[in-house]
């Protein structure tokens, strides 16, 4: 690979000698090409570079090496990128997949919140508390307070997880970890 970026390399070289001294010629003989000669070059130049970018950018995309591909570009320009973009298969980035992934976590989510509408919630479950957000560390922070059937008020800092049956939450006053029925809850409220 190295000796075909050398020659490459040396190629490239080779033509840019030879327009310099081609150009200095037509220069000192007093022929100076118009605008539109100098337009023509630019855009010659820019498509040759731009199908060795081209190549590099679908190698990129597709998991090849996009070093090998550009110096491929630039010595077969554009026939080179139009017959590997047939052959390669361009695989997905990670947020591409990323966002694949939570679109069909979210479809299912609105599925089952649409099969969930139909039912009446009876008194505190677990889905009655998952509707409050949570934070980075996936805990639902308060403050909240808490009334249970026994007539006790408890001040809540956080829920830290939501099971079943019950839930784990830390009393605000004695910063205990509580483990709460739902059945034992009469009230609940956030409050700031």
């Amino acid at each position: 690979m190295w000796e075909m970026a050398a020659s490459l390399i040396s190629g490239i070289a080779e033509w840019i000698c030879w327009f310099a001294s081609a150009f200095k010629v037509v220069f000192w003989s007093g022929a100076m090409p118009g605008f539109w000669f100098y337009l023509l070059l630019v855009v010659i130049f820019a498509v040759w570079l731009g199908s060795g970018f081209l190549a590099a950018t679908l190698a990129e995309l597709c998991g090849k090496s996009p070093g090998e591909a550009f110096m491929m570009g630039v010595l077969a320009p554009w026939i080179y990128p139009y017959t590997k973009a047939r052959e390669w298969e361009i695989q997905p980035t990670e947020e591409e997949v990323a966002a694949a992934e939570a679109a069909a976590i979210r479809e299912q989510y609105e599925e089952d919140e649409d099969d969930d509408e139909d039912e009446e919630i009876d008194g505190y479950c677990k889905r009655w508390f998952s509707d409050i957000p949570v934070d980075d560390d996936g805990e639902r922070p308060g403050p909240f307070r808490m009334t249970l059937l026994d007539g006790n008020v408890l001040e809540i800092s956080v829920i830290r997880d939501l099971r079943d049956d019950l839930m784990v939450a830390v009393n605000a006053q004695t910063g205990k970890t509580l483990r709460i029925k739902y059945d034992n809850i009469a009230d609940f409220e956030s409050y700031s």
